[in-house]
């Protein structure tokens, strides 16, 4: 386990919801919370399909190549281009959410490519349990 921590023992509910999850769709809050949350759910996020939905003036493409470059040492599956939101086009006021209909077509797609790689993943997450 990263740093001697347990599993459940994570930041505000995210440990506890994704030993139920399969998959792992993430958006890109600053990247140093998001890389510190990755590291201390290693355990759980280990064997996991993961998907990227970035925000931001340029939809956080470099925020998200980043995080792809972390998906493989840590035995993530990093699947498909990432959903790119800008905040100019996709919220109102750069506050209020309201995407694009291409988006909205795009993140669909994302998430039925999600749990159709944690279909597939599924046994081998099992054997490594069953390793461990």
């Amino acid at each position: 386990m990263a740093g001697g921590r347990t599993p459940g023992d994570g930041p505000s509910g995210s440990a506890r919801a994704t030993p139920s999850s399969s998959s792992r769709p993430n958006t890109t809050p600053p990247p140093a919370a998001l890389t510190n949350a990755i590291d201390y759910l290693y355990e759980e996020w280990g064997g996991k399909p993961v998907g990227y939905v970035g925000y931001g003036i340029f939809g956080a493409v470099m925020a998200v190549q980043k995080l792809r470059a972390q998906a493989g040492p840590l035995r993530m599956a990093d699947i498909g281009p990432q959903v790119a939101l800008s905040l100019r086009e996709d919220f109102v006021d750069f506050a209020e959410f309201r995407p694009q209909e291409l988006h909205v077509a795009e993140v669909h797609g994302l998430v039925d490519e999600l749990l159709a790689w944690a279909r597939a993943l599924g046994p081998l997450r099992g054997a490594s349990r069953a390793a461990a």
